[in-house]
């Protein structure tokens, strides 16, 4: 067994944890004192009239959840009651019939039985002295017949009652003398009900009942019974007339309604009115001007026997809602309606004339007009009325718009007994959407309300929306499908949404770098897919180009150059949006170094004070220049002991140089100066063809990564040429005369350069207008030649800087012989390297003849045959990274892997590729296809600096394309050098088999061969790459992607 001491201790240390109500009956009755009898006895009535079917005891009362027990003053106290029982139950004895309820404490009594007892004991008179009572609801108490004459009496505080469903049928006193605020009656049964001046509420200011009358009955609402009262809503059952008399101004809102007879309504001051609902046949106001009711926003007059507006004056500016329902106007009148009426309501009238609809012309967007049930309304809706609403549900308005017609479905829209259609294409300005921080509008037609699901809002209905991104996003265009309505899926439609909105974080910098300064512009919201234009406000002619914008929000733009110290703002703009950045520019020496010699050429760093410090005693001038560099020689004399170097040897002046000739034979120096140095061997020198060099000046080497010299060799044995020519040639082919020099003189229009065998063909050449690309026609086949690289590369053949020939600049012009294309390269700086070639100069000039030229190429003269197409590459300034870094020239053709020719009727292999026998270089590339040969003739040198230099060509890779073809990627190398050009010509051949006799069956086959003789001039920083395509004409172009993906698969 517990203990008592044991027990009060258990409750007081698990009170948080156990149900309130247990504790308050066990632990808490061991310090408070229990309800009272009489609260007890008063909540027993209850649990007897209403059937409850509690056990009579504290415990059970305060445990049913019907009464709130609550400690006040460590006594227990009843404080609210909240009766809803689901079933009844009989009770074993009937409530005392004299009691009267006493609960001292109690705030709120709500009833709602499911039966009650007796019904001969009125439920108010058990409600008396209640001091703290402040909310009275019963609802359906069948002993609610009668409201006493004195109730309430003592209840000081009560200021609301609510009684519902109750079979009350009078109140006499009407709550006389006492506090009430709000009173509500929903009970259809009340016959009579005392209001009018004889009562005193003073702080009642809200009514709302129903009620019954059988005779007529006259109310009046008056300053001195009622005046606070600010509404009065009631609801006539009955088939009486009620007259109601306002003359208290605060009453501004009376709703009278009735099913039957109705209410004469009379106001004394109109004008304080704010709005009026009246309903009934015999219904009536006064005054019957609307126009002296300059206060109201809604009136209406129901089930009246109007024909037209009740007005005099005009309607009062006010009114937002006008209501006729269930009269009988025959016509809409031509009256002018305030500009802010948003509802005219005339349902269930007569209406059987046309709708003037310029009437609601000048009406605000989203005016409301019900006539349904109208059967005899016809005529057509016009475009006019789009921004507004219709109800026409039962009329013969059947001609609607598609603002109207596609929207049937949604009856906030539109109510009619039109069918909606299957399908409905609303009309927009535009379906690429670029929003402002997640907002931008949409235009159009038929564009309905807005739907809040897809962000749509309405600005100008059916014409202008406002849409607001639900999943906003600041990247690349993405598409959306927008839904114009939420009851309407076939509105559904894509779209295209951007942002270009520009948030900027206030978080600005600057650096300086070889092209100027770039700025950094802290953003938050800033998108990169979209273009911006930077705009520096006080420098109108300073340009900022824009260049990325990085992971964390940072945007930059370059400005070419440099500007002066001082405070300066970045205007930052799209086509749609634009924002201001702050910053300082503040620039010392080393800014300034930096910008002014390319940050040292990039082979170097600029100190505090602004000069630049070299990673390597072989540059000057800022680092931009390398030294020692021989790029090409020469070699004089009978004995080949004159030795001449030209390249770059400094301007220190070139102490203490020395020559060495393939690392053995030592060269005497006999004078020199920055750009050549002169030496003369011993003796004539014994191993002859190309030669490296070695030199030293001002104590610095330079190995030539590439041959410079080139010593003859002595001539061979002497040979019979002529018979030699006769025999490999069949006497120049039948078409000219073998010489004693080995060499053809060939007839008209042959060509001497593959002894006669072939004819000049005529041509017809396309001029590309965006790249130096050569083209050109002879008898369906196509061929072209294009750049599309330039590297420096190292000694061990490691690229260095690469650029990709891919936008140029085209000036063409053209007369009746020659037509000659210039191109210029645009140099983007996307990078570091790129950035280095800013003072890079590309240039290409493509010139086509129907003449044979002669063409200086270095101390050479090339014959140009007539319909022949001249190639011309200059590239100058590149900007080196080392004295040992050369030039590479990259080409790329697509070759056959085994081809056939027939000579002297039987058929011969030809190679794709033949060097040279004494340099190893490639010398010759030839690609068959339908008996159509193109020659590809590469020469040995280059010209740097204007001087010739050996160059070597070669085959790079070579790739297997499928189908009997691979992709060839071809190099020529280039000495160091400032200045180089790139001069191949192409000329189409034909063969001419009329005498072959080899087949009498086979139609006459011409067979074309394109001799390209390339020239190098030497290139400053670039490698040319070229391509030489073979197609039939009716084959499409490659694409520059396709271009692009091979050049990748080399690289």
């Amino acid at each position: 067994m517990i203990r008592w001491s044991t027990f009060v201790v258990l409750c007081s240390t698990t009170i948080a944890i156990l149900l309130s109500l247990i504790l308050n009956t066990l632990c808490v009755n061991a310090q408070t004192t229990p309800l009272s009898a009489l609260e007890l006895n008063s909540c027993y009535w209850l649990n007897r009239q209403y059937g409850l079917g509690l056990v009579e005891s504290e415990q059970d009362v305060c445990g049913s959840g019907y009464f709130n027990c609550s400690v006040i003053g460590n006594q227990y106290y009843i404080t609210t009651i909240l009766i809803e029982p689901s079933t009844y139950v009989t009770p074993s004895s009937q409530p005392n019939s004299i009691l009267v309820f006493v609960f001292p404490q109690l705030t709120s009594f709500q009833v709602e039985p499911i039966s009650v007892t007796d019904v001969n004991q009125n439920i108010l008179d058990r409600l008396k002295s209640l001091p703290n009572l402040s909310l009275i609801t019963i609802d359906g108490d069948d002993s609610l017949v009668i409201v006493p004459e004195d109730f309430p009496t003592g209840m000081p505080l009560l200021n609301r009652v609510n009684l519902y469903n109750n079979p009350l049928l009078s109140i006499p006193t009407y709550f006389n003398n006492s506090n009430l605020d709000y009173f509500s009656v929903y009970t259809p049964t009340v016959q009579t009900m005392k209001l009018d001046d004889t009562l005193n509420l003073p702080l009642l200011s809200h009514i709302d009942m129903d009620f019954n009358p059988l005779l007529e009955q006259t109310y009046v609402i008056s300053p001195t019974s009622l005046p606070k009262l600010q509404y009065l809503s009631l609801y006539s059952k009955g088939a009486a007339l009620v007259n109601v008399q306002i003359k208290n101004r605060i009453t501004d809102i009376i709703k009278l309604d009735s099913d039957n007879n109705g209410y004469i309504l009379n106001i004394d001051q109109p004008d304080a009115v704010v709005e009026i609902l009246l309903a009934g046949r015999g219904s009536n106001f006064f005054p019957t001007d609307l126009g002296l009711f300059t206060s109201i926003t809604k009136f209406s007059l129901k089930k009246s026997e109007l024909t037209d507006y009740p007005i005099v004056t005009g309607f009062p500016t006010t009114l937002t809602n006008l209501n006729f329902s269930g009269s009988l106007f025959k016509s809409i009148p031509d009256v002018i309606l305030p500009r802010g009426l948003r509802e005219l309501g005339l349902p269930s009238n007569l209406i059987d004339q046309p709708i003037q609809w310029t009437v609601f012309s000048d009406l605000d967007d989203g005016f409301i007009l019900n006539v349904e049930d109208n059967p005899n309304l016809s005529g057509t809706v016009p475009e006019s009325f789009c921004n507004h609403k219709l109800r026409s549900r039962n009329t013969s308005l059947l001609s609607l718009p598609a603002c109207f017609m596609c929207y049937i479905g949604d009856p906030d829209i539109i109510t009619t007994s039109v069918p909606a259609p299957t399908s409905c294409d609303l009309t927009f300005n535009t379906t690429d959407l670029v929003t402002i921080f997640n907002k931008t509008t949409i235009g159009g037609y038929a564009l309905g309300w807005g739907n809040s699901e897809s962000g749509l809002e309405v600005i100008k209905p059916n014409e202008v929306l406002l849409y607001t991104s639900t999943d906003p996003v600041v990247g690349p265009k993405k598409t959306i499908n927008l839904s114009f309505n939420a009851k309407i899926p076939l509105l559904t439609f894509p779209f295209t949404v951007i942002e270009a909105g520009i948030t900027l974080s206030g978080s600005n910098a600057f650096t300086v770098n070889t092209q100027g300064i770039l700025l950094n512009i802290g953003a938050t919201v800033f998108n990169r897919y979209m273009p911006h234009n930077f705009k520096l406000l006080g420098h109108p002619n300073t340009v900022c180009t824009f260049v990325n914008i990085t992971t964390d929000g940072n945007a930059h733009c370059q400005i070419k150059g440099i500007i002066p110290n001082g405070p300066l703002t970045v205007n930052i703009s799209n086509p749609y949006y634009n924002a201001n950045a702050l910053l300082s520019i503040n620039l010392v020496p080393r800014d300034i170094c930096t910008f002014e010699t390319s940050q040292c050429a990039g082979n170097g760093n600029c100190d505090d004070g602004g000069l630049c410090v070299c990673n390597k005693p072989t540059f000057y001038n800022n680092c931009s220049k390398p030294y020692p560099v021989a790029s090409s020689g020469s070699v004089e004399g009978s004995n080949q002991t004159l030795i001449s170097l030209f390249g770059d040897f400094g301007i220190f002046g070139q102490q203490n140089p020395s020559v060495l000739i393939n690392g053995t034979m030592s060269c005497t120096v006999t004078s020199k100066s920055q750009s050549w140095i002169n030496c003369t061997l011993a003796s004539t020198p014994t191993t002859f063809g190309y030669a490296y060099v070695n030199v030293t000046v001002d104590s610095l080497p330079f190995n030539s990564p590439a041959k410079v010299l080139y010593f003859v060799p002595p001539p061979p044995p002497a040979t019979n040429l002529l018979q030699k020519c006769i025999d490999d040639t069949r006497n120049c082919y039948g078409h000219g005369q073998c010489q004693d020099n080995g060499k053809c003189i060939c007839q008209l229009n042959y060509n001497p350069d593959d002894f006669c065998y072939t004819q000049f063909a005529n041509a017809s050449i396309d001029v590309n207008t965006t790249s130096p690309t050569t083209s050109f026609d002879v008898n369906g086949v196509d061929f072209s030649f294009e750049i599309i690289a330039i590297q420096e590369i190292d000694m061990e053949g490691g690229i260095l800087k690469e650029l990709l020939t891919e936008s140029w600049n085209a000036n063409i012009t053209s007369n009746t012989t020659l037509t000659t294309a210039i191109y210029a390269l645009n140099i983007t700086d996307t990078d570091k390297e790129t950035m280095l070639l800013g003072n890079t100069d590309i240039s290409a000039v493509i010139s086509f003849s129907s003449q044979a030229r002669v063409i200086r190429f270095g101390n050479q003269d090339l014959n140009i045959g007539a319909n022949s197409i001249k190639l011309s590459v200059n590239i100058t300034n590149w900007q080196y990274s080392s004295n040992l870094a050369t030039l590479r020239v990259v080409f790329q053709t697509i070759v056959n892997e085994e081809q056939l020719i027939q000579v002297d009727c039987q058929d011969k292999e030809v190679e794709s590729f033949t060097n040279n026998e004494i340099s190893s270089s490639l010398q010759y590339l030839r690609v068959v296809k339908d008996n159509v040969q193109f020659n590809g003739r590469f020469i040995d040198y280059v010209l740097s600096d204007g001087h010739q230099a050996i160059s070597t060509t070669y085959l790079i890779n070579q790739t297997s394309l499928g189908q009997g073809q691979s992709l060839a990627v071809l190099g020529i190398t280039m000495p160091l050098c400032a200045e180089c050009i790139l001069d191949p010509d192409f000329t189409p051949l034909l063969i001419d088999k009329g005498d072959d006799q080899c087949d009498q069956t086979d139609s006459k086959t011409w067979r074309i061969i394109v001799g390209a003789v390339v020239g190098g001039v030497g290139l400053v920083s670039l490698s040319v790459g070229a391509v030489i395509v073979i197609k039939k004409k009716r084959n499409s172009d490659r694409s520059s992607k396709e271009m692009k993906r091979k050049l990748d698969r080399f690289a």
